[in-house]
Formats: structure tokens, sequence, C-alpha cells
């Protein structure tokens, strides 16, 4: 039996140390079904809470086909316009906000993850603190990105009205996107300790709050491009505050895991040290995707509201494989930290069997729903085209669900750096030039774009599952106890 307590439990935390304490020192090997339920376990609340995040830009995107029927503002643009318009402000916002806070926040999942599992729970809280530092930092250089990014876009050709559009939406909710840093570092702090559930409910409340607020707007014909964004703002606020009284409130977490000491700034070199591999390894995938929208955009506002659409909503699938990939990191990390590499190995391998589920669940409704799924859209033309897009993302889906459960035990391992190139290699260097070639230079629109993502999503997969099966799981986790004994 493990000497640590890997699952999501009620008790306060003196209870689970008196528990702890009388467990046995001899660490038993978890039977891949045993490993499978609990990461299963784990993955469930971790997906939803995904998904909640994911249903907010789905949401935006069904309110944006109603902006044009009510804003007087916005008549002179059409409804493919104002869909990629907004499209545009989500895809940046992800590439440039929730990317680079998912990537840094995976840094978190790596040495916190770790460091629970070794019983340094004053550490946990190092390591959140030393997030909402770094993090505030880079959001000052963001800031200027996004406030001025309809003229960027501009620049690289997207379509004048969408870029504006796009502008006005980020512009209107940028303390509310600050504040979807802050969340998701929490929310992989409380993770970290095997706190899942409560970080759902409060998800599952603001999604809630958020289509109400659109819904109250739009039933008052108050719906425009601004309200939509302000909506976007006041859920965002929301979910930090909530979650941060949890936090302060909560015996679920260890007292010596919340705090604010100034031995946070002590070991801030280390935790960049991770974090810009992290960052990257995470961020290259969002910002292939941007430039696959953009590349979309060359393509004409019909075709790019397709792909931008086809896009966001295979993304909430991907939803899926997030929280296991989640699940996976902590899981993996603890049994690291706790230097038991046999079980982090089972937990790997259970992370793939998991993962087939939500693969069989995605190709199907796909496949099945691909005209419906886009019927919100009254362009026929975006319809079939999107309908297409469906069918070759059925085709990634397998690959890319896996890529994202395995580049869960890449973090835990500490392995960002390898993920990285990994990511610049298939995606960068690979994909990219493929799309461009297929899209553009020989005009297969945004159906040659998308069917590169099939060849790079393979190789990608590959890379990293060679990358985490070939690795001697002892030797990393004998590195782990060393770097945290100096801790």
């Amino acid at each position: 039996m493990n000497s640590f307590n890997i699952s999501d439990s009620n008790k306060s935390w003196d209870d689970e140390l008196l528990a702890d304490s009388k467990s046995s020192q001899i660490i038993e090997k978890v039977e891949i079904t045993m490993a499978t339920k609990e990461l299963a376990k784990r993955a469930v609340p971790a997906f939803f809470g995904t998904v909640f995040k994911h249903m907010i830009d789905i949401t935006n995107i069904f309110f944006s086909g109603k902006i044009s029927s009510f804003s007087k503002n916005m008549q002179i643009f059409s409804e493919s316009d104002i869909i990629a318009g907004v499209g545009l402000g989500l895809l940046s916002y992800n590439a440039l906000i929730f990317s680079v806070s998912w990537g840094m926040s995976s840094t978190i999942d790596t040495l916190a993850s770790q460091a629970f599992g070794n019983k340094k729970y004053h550490l946990c809280g190092y390591y959140l603190n030393r997030y909402r530092v770094v993090s505030s930092v880079v959001f000052i250089f963001q800031l200027l990105l996004l406030y001025y990014i309809g003229d960027l876009l501009e620049m690289i050709g997207q379509p004048e009205e969408a870029s504006r559009i796009c502008q006005t939406f980020i512009r209107y909710q940028l303390v509310g996107l600050y504040c979807s840093v802050q969340f998701e570092g929490l929310r992989r702090y409380l993770i970290a300790q095997g706190v899942y559930n409560v970080i759902v409910y409060i998800q599952a409340a603001c999604f809630c709050l958020h289509i109400s607020i659109l819904d109250g707007l739009h039933y008052n014909s108050l719906l425009t491009v601004e309200s939509l964004a302000f909506a976007n703002l006041v859920t965002n606020v929301m979910s930090l505050i909530l979650l941060t009284i949890f936090c302060m409130k909560t015996t679920k977490i260890h007292r010596e895991a919340w705090h604010y000491s100034l031995g946070s700034f002590e070991g801030l070199k280390e935790f960049i040290r991770y974090a810009i591999p992290s960052t990257l390894m995470r961020s290259l995938e969002y910002w292939v995707c941007e430039i696959l929208m953009i590349f979309s955009g060359w393509c004409g506002s019909k075709q790019q509201a397709a792909a931008i659409t086809a896009w966001n909503i295979y993304s909430a699938f991907y939803r899926f494989t997030s929280g296991i990939s989640m699940a996976t990191s902590n899981l993996v990390g603890n049994c690291l930290g706790n230097n038991d590499p046999r079980n982090g190995k089972q937990y790997a391998i259970a992370s793939m069997l998991v993962t087939c589920i939500p693969i069989i669940f995605t190709m199907s409704f796909l496949y099945f729903l691909r005209y419906q799924i886009m019927s919100f859209s009254g362009d026929q033309t975006v319809i079939e085209i999107g309908a297409k897009l469906f069918l070759i993302l059925m085709i990634i889906n397998p690959t890319d669900f896996l890529q994202s459960s395995l580049f869960g035990v890449m973090v835990a391992m500490g392995y960002q750096k390898y993920g990285s190139l990994i990511n610049i290699f298939s995606y960068f260097l690979f994909l990219i030039p493929l799309a461009y070639i297929l899209g553009i230079t020989y005009n297969y629109g945004v159906i040659g774009i998308f069917s590169a993502w099939i060849f790079g999503s393979i190789l990608c997969t590959g890379l990293v599952a060679s990358c985490v099966f070939l690795t001697d799981w002892h030797k990393l986790a004998l590195k782990i106890q060393s770097r945290l004994s100096e801790s």
C-alpha cells in the first residue's frame, strides 16, 4: 500500500496524516485495473472542469451568431464576420493567455505533485506563489499584444471586419483574462494535492452564471460584442474569487501548503527553469492551431468561420484528455515524488487505456452529428465545409487524444524540455509547411490545412510515446528524490 493517500478524500488533513503514519512503508505494485479505476475517478472531475471552461467559449460562439439581429452598431457586419471575429478573439485568448497559463501551471503539476508525494507540503504553497509572481510579470507583455490584437491580425492578412470585432471582444475583458490566469494556477495547485470536486462545482456554477447573463442580454435585446465580452469578465472574476475563498477556509489542503511567505521568492530561478519549457510544450500546440486558423483566413471568411467553429467544438471534446492528462500528472508525479517509479509507469499505461473511451465517443459523435452540430449557422456553405472538417478531425482524434494523455506523463516526469522539442519538430517544422502547401499553394483551402494535421499528429504521438516508455524510470525517480532533498 502506498505511503501517501492518493484518493480525493473528504477527511481533514489531521485524520489523513494519522492514518498515513500507521500505513506500511512497503510500496506494493498497483495492478493495471486498479490504476485505471483510480485514474478514471480523478479524470472525471478534472474533465468536467475543463469542459465547463471550454463550454463558455462555445456559448460565446453560439450567442455571437445572434448579435447581428439585435445590435444596431453591428448591422454592417454579416453573421459570418461576427462569428469569425468572436472566434478569432477566442483563438487569440487561447493562444496568448490560456495556452501560456496552461503550460506555465503545468510546472505546478510537476513540482507540487512530486513535493506532495514526498510529503513536503510547504513546497506546494511556494510553487503556487512563484506561479503568481511569474504569471503576473508575463501578463504585462500579454496585455500589450492583446490590446492591439486587431491591428496585428490585419497586419498578417486577416479580414478587416473580423479583426475589428476580435479587438473589441478582447479589450472589454482584459481584467477577466488576468483572473483566468490566476484561476488556472490555483486549480492546478489543488489538483496536485488531490482536490478536484469543489473546482468542478465552482466552474459549473460560473458556467450557469455566464449563460444566464447572455440569455438575459439576448432577451432584452442588449447583446453586443461588448456585452458578450463583459459576461466573460464577470464569469472569470467570480471563478477566481470563489476558489480563493475555498482555499482560505478548507481543511482539505494541508495548512502548511497555503501561505504567503518570502521563501516563495527564493526559488524563482528553479521555477522559471521548469516554467519556460512547460509553457512552450503546452503553448506550441495552441499556437500551431492559431497559425492554421490564420491560414484559413486567407481562404475567405466563410471557410475561416467553418474552420474556427469546427475547431472550437472539437476542442470541447479534447477536454476529455485534458482531464485525463491532469489526473495522470498528479498520480505519476505523486509516485515519482514517493520514489515509486513502478506504479508511476502503471498509471502512464492506465492513462492510455482510459483515453480509449473518449476516443470512441468523440469519433462517433463527430461522424453521426457532423451536420447537426453546425446547424446554428444560417449559412449553408459554412455548414457543408464544417461537416467535412469534422470527418478529418475524426481521423485526427485517436492520435491527438493519446498524445495529450502522454504529455501529462511527461509533465509529471519533468520532461517538458523534450516535449517542447517534439512539438517544434512535429508541428512547426513538419505540419505548418505541409498545411501551407496543401491549403494555400495547391488551393485545397481549409480541407487541405486540416488534412495536414493528420500526419503531424501521428508523428508527434509516436515521438512522445517513445520518450515516455524508453526512459529509465528508476534513475528518474532517484534524480527527483535528490532534487527534493535539496529543496
